[in-house]
């Protein structure tokens, strides 16, 4: 008998554009920061795994991606960002009764992974990916 878990997980591979290795920096995830995590990019989503937990991203809630970092380095991470629109299952309501609809995040990723997912997300959702070394980025607070 196989469990939710091992169906979802073997539903995203026979589906799966790329699997990634990242290390989730920061944002509105309930994630553990500093830590590495699974990105797979299937065919209409995003799923992230660290530990047990599992979160899923529709491609079509995806509103902005993003790169930079230091491009003198050549042994140094990228940084992959993400911006998206739609309920937070993770969170439920807040006490004042509206769900959060925005969530950003970062990850860091090497130069050849983090190049093979941004053609990934390009590819997922359409969206061009906005390069912060050569475009100013906006930072809110």
């Amino acid at each position: 008998m196989f469990s939710l878990f091992q169906v979802m997980i073997s539903c995203a591979t026979a589906n799966t554009a790329g699997t990634y290795s990242l290390k989730y920096v920061g944002g509105s995830l309930p994630l553990s920061r500093h830590k590495k995590l699974k990105a797979l990019v299937v065919e209409d989503s995003v799923v992230l795994m660290q530990g047990k937990r599992i979160l899923t991203v529709p491609a079509a809630s995806i509103t902005e991606i993003s790169q930079g970092g230091d491009e003198r380095s050549k042994t140094s991470g990228r940084y992959v960002a993400l911006e998206w629109e739609g309920k937070r299952e993770w969170e439920g309501k807040r006490p004042d009764g509206v769900s959060a609809s925005k969530t950003e995040v970062v990850f860091k990723a090497g130069r050849g992974e983090c190049g093979r997912f941004l053609t990934d997300l390009k590819r997922l959702t359409g969206k061009p990916v906005i390069d912060t070394n050569r475009q100013p980025a906006a930072v809110r607070y």
